[in-house]
């Protein structure tokens, strides 16, 4: 239900592909990946999520089958934002750092260079 609202609000951009990002308030990495899986199911769609804890954050990017963005590079790019690492395949990465106040940013990072 949460994946299909967050698909129709997002419309598509300019290359024909929706670029998801949200942020994730009280939410387990494992309920994070179940939601990236859900949305992705979606054709020609990318989600970059980050969850964000007490004292960790988290983030998850995935994309659909039919996209050939790297995912794992992107959140290595990202990661050292929020004083963390990660990893994982080309279709879907997650990571965690500790460095709560660098979530947003590193999303926004994220959404840019797949825009660029």
């Amino acid at each position: 239900l949460e994946a299909r609202a967050l698909l129709a609000e997002t419309p598509a951009d300019a290359r024909g592909r929706r670029v998801i990002a949200r942020v994730l308030d009280d939410r387990s990495v494992e309920e994070g990946r179940r939601l990236a899986m859900a949305i992705t199911a979606a054709p020609a769609t990318v989600v970059l999520l980050g969850l964000r804890g007490d004292d960790r954050v988290s983030l998850i990017f995935a994309r659909s089958a039919d996209l050939s963005t790297d995912m794992s590079a992107l959140l290595k790019q990202v990661a050292p934002m929020i004083e963390g690492r990660g990893g994982g395949s080309p279709s879907l990465a997650q990571g965690g750092g500790t460095r709560l106040a660098g979530l947003d940013d590193a999303l926004a990072t994220a959404q840019r260079s797949l825009t660029a």
